[in-house]
């Protein structure tokens, strides 16, 4: 339904936005995730009018909207403060966007509450916004926002002011209330948790373009590159070099690995090449293949298993188990060739 296409925009001189194109479809919701200062928030105002791009189109169900004003395009933006009216109550907030739009007032009052029994807020209409909770608040916003009954609705780190406990209660009920909806979706967010939560599709932007894009469990099972990787935290990112292709053994600080999984890049022998090692590919045991002894450097506690750090020569491995080890220890792990990826090496590996 939303077709973004080759957009670029430059900020204070430097390139932000380096041909960004992607597409929404019907009922889906994109997260774009990233580090802060990515230009997320840019792309996401550009998309809603509210900025206008150096090059590139955006297109809705085909037609051009590039050029459209943002009050014409009929999209919703949620952003993290909520920007409600605080002289307003809830029902004047909610119904803001109708009476621009010109609807009779007994419409109003229908798509008020039809919107406010959506977010389970219906009794709350008189009630002054300063007087809502934060998380209240930040349902009314969503209301607010889907009364005009947006073509595509946006939200710019909706989340990121709330504390950890309340932020996960309402990731879950904007999930829900955005799959009642079942309006398109473009969710802005640096982090991976809510975005894996609220995504079904994950587009993971570096370096002004966007380097991947998948499932929540394809990005996160098989980034494409060590950056991602990285930003996804898989901590275990290992340097080496291929001896063989057949079998595929690489050489590393540790010792020898044999990969078994087949691999998505060109190999030759004698390139360099990141390997990831995921924490379930390790376990505390001796095995025939990839069994390799260090010391342990770090146990943490994470409720339901333990995180263990151990040190090879100075590289580090991090993986999970139920029982606790003892910091200082020798210990022997294995790890299984079939989970191995290996990724072409980037510029900060």
């Amino acid at each position: 339904m939303l077709e973004v296409r080759s957009i670029t925009k430059s900020f204070e001189g430097q390139p932000l936005l380096k041909g960004i194109s992607f597409d929404v479809h019907e009922g889906e919701t994109v997260c774009l995730l990233g580090a802060s200062g990515s230009g997320k928030s840019t792309l996401l105002r550009i998309i809603a009018g509210i900025e206008t791009p150096e090059s590139g189109e955006i297109i809705w169900d085909g037609e051009d909207f590039t050029q459209v004003p943002v009050h014409k395009r009929g999209f919703g933006l949620m952003f993290q403060d909520y920007a409600l009216f605080p002289h307003k109550n809830v029902y004047e907030n909610v119904a803001f966007g109708l009476k621009m739009q010109g609807m009779d007032s007994n419409q109003i009052k229908q798509r008020v509450r039809e919107v406010l029994e959506l977010v389970n807020l219906e009794d709350f209409a008189s009630r002054r916004v300063t007087e809502l909770s934060g998380g209240e608040q930040q349902r009314i916003a969503f209301a607010r926002a889907l009364a005009p009954r947006p073509k595509l609705i946006m939200f710019d780190e909706p989340l990121g002011a709330l504390d950890r406990a309340l932020r996960e209660q309402l990731l879950e009920e904007l999930r829900s209330l955005l799959h009642k909806a079942s309006i398109p979706a473009i969710y802005v967010t640096h982090d991976q948790e809510e975005a894996f939560a609220i995504g079904t599709e994950i587009m993971l932007t570096h370096g002004g373009v966007i380097v991947q894009r998948g499932k929540p469990e394809e990005v996160f099972e098989h980034p494409t590159t060590p950056w991602v990787a990285r930003f996804l935290g898989q901590a275990n990112l290992v340097k080496g070099k291929i001896l063989s292709l057949t079998p595929l053994r690489i050489a590393t600080i540790m010792g020898e690995i044999s990969v078994s999984q087949k691999q998505s890049m060109n190999m030759r022998v004698g390139d360099q090449l990141s390997v990831m090692i995921p924490s379930k590919a390790i376990s505390s045991s001796e095995g025939s293949v990839n069994s390799m002894t260090g010391v342990i450097e770090d146990v943490l506690f994470k409720g339901e298993f333990y995180t263990i750090t151990v040190n090879f020569h100075g590289e580090r491995l991090q993986y999970n188990q139920t029982e606790c080890l003892k910091i200082g220890d020798s210990v022997i792990i294995t790890i299984d060739p079939a989970k191995i990826i290996c990724l072409e090496n980037d510029e900060k590996q």
